[in-house]
């Protein structure tokens, strides 16, 4: 017999319609099914990863250990420390009237060590200009602190802080970090990480001038130096992507309930369950059975019902 000599049959057709037929001919019930749950289910993966994505971006332009200090813009507040030789007291209302630059740091310090040629370039520079830099040594001892001085050099007042009281007043987190103050005593830029020459000049120049009075800044130092003092110290960064769990676990729920959604969708489109009649169709579509005896078997089972 001939295969090519009859029609081809359409899924919903009769069983007798099947007689004869090539098997590949055959169009099982369920094939849009099947398409459709494959795209609901890849749709739905692609809009998962491109909201994660977007998190993603958005944290890694972030970084949530930082909070801007409510001091910016507000008188910087008053200290009487002594030096670290012992030789005089330094009272920051005594230099009202001067740009003050007060650098947190300490011997322990990594990045300190990094910035400090800048500090004293930008000190010799300013030191007759009217502009004065404190450093104030944070959570270190004495000795190690001089000796960090006399290797380093640099002749600005350097005073310590016993109990970190006054780091406590300028809500200082780590070092080191670095509080520019007008002539009027108001601090008008802050800088979260080793400081460099360029920086230093620009930002004592502009109080210098007398520009952008009325406005505060804070910068973080870049991320590479922040994670190479982190890994030096081994402080705690809370994510070293510039992602908080407040940003993780947003994005978390939001892949599981895409993903539950999906597998709804998908449950929803397709069949529930593969009866015995799809199953006799597969078997004749992959030749496993002839057209008579696929249609003896459906005529039975159709017969059961």
């Amino acid at each position: 017999m001939d295969r090519s000599e009859h029609p081809e049959p359409s899924a919903e057709g009769p069983a007798s319609d099947l007689r004869g037929m090539h098997p590949s001919a055959v169009t099982l019930s369920g094939g849009p099914h099947r398409r459709r749950s494959r795209w609901i289910t890849v749709s739905t993966v692609i809009v998962g990863v491109g909201l994660l994505a977007a998190l993603f971006d958005f944290g890694l332009g972030r970084d949530p250990s930082i909070i801007r200090s409510p001091l910016l813009g507000r008188r910087a507040p008053d200290f009487t420390l002594r030096t670290l030789d012992g030789s005089r007291t330094v009272r920051l209302a005594d230099l009202r009237g001067q740009v003050v630059i007060v650098n947190f740091w300490a011997s322990w310090c990594a990045a300190c060590r990094e910035e400090h040629p800048a500090l004293q370039d930008a000190w010799e520079r300013y030191r007759d200009q009217g502009v004065v830099l404190v450093g104030i040594d944070f959570q270190d001892q004495r000795q190690p602190a001089l000796d960090f001085m006399r290797e380093m050099g640099g002749d600005w007042p350097v005073v310590e802080d016993p109990g970190g009281r006054t780091a406590l007043d300028y809500g200082v987190a780590g070092v080191p970090e670095t509080f520019f103050i007008g002539r009027d005593g108001v601090i008008r830029f802050k800088q979260i990480g080793p400081s460099s020459y360029e920086l230093l000049t620009d930002q004592i120049q502009r109080l210098l001038d007398r520009r952008g009075w009325g406005q505060a800044w804070e910068t973080t130092g870049g991320w590479e130096r922040r994670r190479r003092r982190c890994r030096v110290l081994g402080c705690e960064m809370g994510s070293m992507f510039g992602m908080g769990w407040w940003m993780w676990f947003p994005g978390l729920l939001i892949l599981g309930a895409l993903i539950v959604f999906g597998t709804w969708a998908v449950g929803r489109s397709g069949p529930r369950s593969e009866g015995p009649v799809r199953i006799l169709e597969k078997r004749y579509a992959r030749g496993e059975i002839d057209a008579e005896e696929f249609e003896r078997r459906r005529a039975t089972l159709e017969g059961s019902r």
